[in-house]
């Protein structure tokens, strides 16, 4: 485990409940996230959308779950037995790290609410000028 690949120090494991405030401190604090999910139905992970918010580097499984997670903002592993050698290359690599994380925000900031805003008010600016134009 963690300890085998003398990880203790710099991994931190937490699959409980956390408050909202206590949740983004922890991504706060968090260089590297992994998510690794058994195949599952589901549109997409709110931590996997939260790493990508963060702008944090990721590794992650291929599963419906972590789709937003492609191969230019996360290390993709296919076996739980990848994730600790996905680790130790995070950690050995900060530009990298650097690079990945800097790839999850970029995506993620072109659903920030402002930028979103910006893009309807456009939207129905152009929309009314074609409707007055009628």
């Amino acid at each position: 485990g963690i300890e085998d690949l003398d990880l203790s120090d710099v991994v931190s494991l937490n699959n409980g409940f956390l408050s909202e405030a206590d949740y983004e401190d922890l991504l706060w604090a968090t260089d590297i996230v992994v998510l690794f999910n058994a195949p599952v139905v589901l549109s997409n992970s709110s931590v996997a959308l939260d790493a990508l918010r963060f702008g944090r580097a990721s590794i992650s499984s291929n599963s419906a779950a972590t789709e937003n997670l492609d191969s230019t903002r996360s290390i993709k592993v296919e076996s739980p037995a990848e994730i600790g050698a996905a680790i130790l290359k995070l950690v050995s690599d900060p530009r990298l790290r650097e690079h990945l994380s800097k790839a999850a925000y970029d995506w993620a900031e072109e659903f920030n609410p402002d930028v979103v805003a910006g893009s309807l008010a456009e939207l129905y600016t152009e929309a009314g000028k074609l409707i007055d134009a009628e």
